[in-house]
């Protein structure tokens, strides 16, 4: 029998954390998904119309079309902006917010 004395990474986390951890997984994902619309409209800018000019609710449905891709695309982790910027912020998450046991010591 082995026995592993190896520190996992698994630590117990106060609730207001992991609360804050995933609003902060919501905002980048929701950034990144902003982010490729903008990418995706700027894309579209630059290819031609054709030979018939688009009408509002074809421009309508494009739009709406290119921000269900982009929800989708941030969803799926493969572009990696949302997940980046997750876990470059997260350790701001983790110095900000105090387990309980520290702040019962500075009261």
């Amino acid at each position: 029998m082995e026995i592993s004395l190896q520190p996992t990474q698994e630590v117990a986390q106060s609730p207001d954390k992991v609360a804050e951890k995933q609003k902060l997984k919501k905002a980048t994902q929701d950034f990144e998904a902003f982010f490729l619309q903008s990418i995706w409209k700027a894309m579209r800018k630059t290819v031609g119309q054709g030979i018939k000019s688009k009408t509002s609710e074809s421009r309508l449905y494009t739009e709406m079309m290119d921000e269900v891709f982009a929800n989708n695309m941030s969803k799926t982790n493969k572009f990696g902006l949302g997940d980046v910027l997750y876990k470059t912020l997260e350790k701001s998450v983790d110095a900000v917010i105090l387990p309980a046991s520290d702040t019962d010591k500075k009261v």
